[in-house]
């Protein structure tokens, strides 16, 4: 006796057991022999009502060998550079992005577009988005960590010179955008564009941002933007104390055309 093989018997009781489990799981189809007798099974030797079994589970279970779904050959699509000169508007269509993000409070959606994808130093993208919102700005990305000295300096008069925003090291945080009016996002952008869906909107947020506000420049305190809870903070800027800047610049209205 053959011990390896399965007598035609076995295979009778593992074809019926398939039947059984996939009408348990849905399936349309029915297994007569499994629960009582037919009669035109029975006038079958054993191998004939294995065959004949077999046939219904195909009938049954259409492709039951295979479970898997075949994978997609489409890829997401790798990021790529885009936006990299032209106006404001021209470097939306050249990128034509949008989100549509959840808006707080009001619980609509709202629209961001991005402005410019450069490449960085480091080989990641840096990217800059225009809140669409009425009065929202245009947000460069993360600048590397800064200490408050880097952030601010004074010029002869005392006058604060937002340093971080013009400086020549932070440039691809602004998509290489040349404009004389960046500056550092205030406590009240961050509110505002949060409202907006700042915190879905934009990249790179895992961290906390100097902003343009000094609480008391004779101790250092600061204001800062805490994207982990969407919170303003206030720090004591202690030595080597270091943060981010999100670098802001209002987009210009287009001409408003004179009424005929």
């Amino acid at each position: 006796m053959n011990l390896l093989k399965p007598s035609p018997a076995f295979a009778l009781i593992s074809v019926c057991s398939l039947l059984l489990l996939t009408r348990e799981s849905g399936f349309a189809g029915t297994c007569a022999n499994c629960a009582l007798p037919d009669p035109a099974l029975s006038k079958l030797n054993p191998a004939a009502q294995v065959q004949t079994l077999a046939r219904d589970v195909k009938k049954v279970v259409p492709g039951a060998r295979s479970r898997s779904r075949p994978r997609s050959s489409t890829k997401p699509r790798a990021p790529v550079p885009c936006g990299l000169s032209g106006s404001l508007a021209e470097r939306i269509l050249d990128c034509h992005t949008q989100k549509q993000v959840p808006a707080e409070v009001t619980g609509t959606f709202s629209s961001w577009s991005l402005v410019s994808r450069v490449l960085g130093k480091d080989g990641g993208f840096s990217e800059v988005w225009k809140d669409d919102a009425p009065g929202g700005l245009v947000w460069g990305d993360t600048t590397e960590a800064l200490t408050l000295a880097d952030t601010f300096t004074r010029d002869e008069a005392g006058k604060v010179v937002e340093k971080a925003c013009v400086s020549a090291s932070t440039a691809t945080s602004r998509g290489n955008i040349s404009d004389s009016n960046w500056r550092l996002a205030t406590p009240a952008d961050f509110v505002s564009a949060q409202s907006h869906g700042l915190l879905k909107a934009l990249p790179n947020l895992q961290t906390s941002f100097w902003t343009a506000f000094e609480v008391d420049p004779e101790y250092g305190f600061q204001q800062v933007y805490n994207s982990y809870d969407g919170k303003i903070d206030t720090m004591i800027a202690v030595k080597g104390a270091v943060y981010s800047v999100r670098c802001v610049i209002r987009p210009i209205a287009p001409p408003v055309a004179p009424s005929p």
